[in-house]
């Protein structure tokens, strides 16, 4: 589990609560984070989500996102359409897929109408050079500990 300090995210307000579904809510977190300084990366992080197997489950989803982009590219000045794309395994149901995500993503993005008190971000603060410390779990101690030793020995 990757954390983030107390502090950190009361600095930056906690999570925008203007966000009234899942959708876009964790990009904002993200970047407001960001504002107060570099993120370290963790390339063993994982997200796991549960999802339910239905189609209708499945255009809801995209639809909420594309709605979260919404709300996004108002807060931040930014064109965040979706636009479509190709399937990494381009097979017909994955084309089908693919079209129906875009086309879920696309009306969530074109029927949504941000409140005018999405002009801009919820609490940011000014850019800042502070750098926050996110805990690395064992496994990434593990690899960053593995890693060090790697480029010592390549040093040497």
């Amino acid at each position: 589990m990757v954390k983030v300090r107390r502090k950190a995210l009361a600095r930056i307000g906690g999570l925008d609560e203007r966000f009234p579904l899942a959708g876009g809510e964790d990009i904002d977190l993200g970047i407001r984070l960001w504002s107060l300084g570099l993120l370290a990366f963790a390339p063993a992080a994982q997200t796991l989500h549960t999802f339910e197997p239905h189609l209708r489950q499945f255009v809801r989803r995209f639809v909420r996102y594309g709605r979260g982009n919404r709300l996004l590219a108002a807060s931040y000045q930014a064109d965040l359409a979706p636009h479509p794309f190709a399937p990494q395994l381009s097979s017909p149901i994955n084309r089908l897929l693919a079209s129906v995500q875009f086309f879920s993503l696309w009306w969530g993005y074109h029927t949504t109408r941000p409140a005018r008190n999405w002009s801009m971000p919820s609490p940011i603060l000014p850019w800042s050079k502070t750098t926050i410390e996110i805990l690395p779990t064992q496994v990434e101690k593990s690899l960053i500990q593995v890693s060090s030793n790697v480029a010592t020995h390549e040093l040497a």
